[in-house]
């Protein structure tokens, strides 16, 4: 059972990279714009709301494969609506490379958290390992990161995805989807460094 669900969030996350690639190499070449990102979020909630009422070909399928069973009966697509939404506002609030670098982040620091935290996910919270997790993902996510927005300014957003990652999962346990959360904590850390330290 266990083996399952780590394929399950495996065969997850690799989606969930690949989605914040095609993002990322759309937006750098200037291929997509916000229109056009705002046309995919519509698509993707008209299909949500059209799965969770009848079985689509191919959509459904896909969704069986890779969505969440407490999804598929609520909110069909949940994870991948949000993501979008997340690049989206991001996208309109932030310059192109500070949005690559926090698509970036959105889309490592999140996966790697998650498949590593299952490894320790039934310790206890106190224990120091809980942030290890964290700590590989923001490593990836600022290894990204740097090449849009310098190595500093990319670990800041490493360091400030990967904290609302963990507070999400920490506090909300879901409740609110970290995919959306995630790049605009990373944007806004960068900008908050930058007016402080006038950079």
């Amino acid at each position: 059972m266990k083996l399952e669900r780590t394929i399950f969030e495996i065969k997850r996350k690799s989606l969930h990279i690949l989605l914040g690639l095609f993002f990322i190499i759309t937006i750098y070449f200037d291929v997509i714009n916000a229109m056009q990102i705002f046309l995919i979020l519509v698509f993707g909630v008209f299909l949500s709301l059209l799965c969770k009422h009848h079985r689509v070909p191919v959509i459904s399928k896909m969704l069986d494969i890779f969505d969440r069973k407490e999804h598929l009966k609520t909110f069909p697509g949940k994870s991948a609506i949000f993501f979008v939404f997340g690049v989206l506002v991001t996208y309109k609030l932030f310059n192109k490379d500070l949005t690559l670098a926090s698509i970036w982040v959105l889309s490592f620091t999140d996966s790697i958290a998650s498949i590593v935290r299952m490894h320790y996910s039934e310790r206890k919270k106190v224990n120091k390992k809980v942030w290890f997790p964290n700590m590989i993902s923001t490593l990836i996510s600022w290894l990204g990161a740097l090449l849009f927005i310098g190595p500093f300014f990319g670990l800041i957003a490493a360091i400030g995805g990967s904290i609302a990652e963990y507070l999400e999962w920490e506090i909300n346990k879901n409740s609110v989807d970290d995919n959306f959360i995630i790049p605009l904590a990373a944007a806004t850390s960068v900008l908050v460094v930058r007016k402080i330290f006038n950079m």
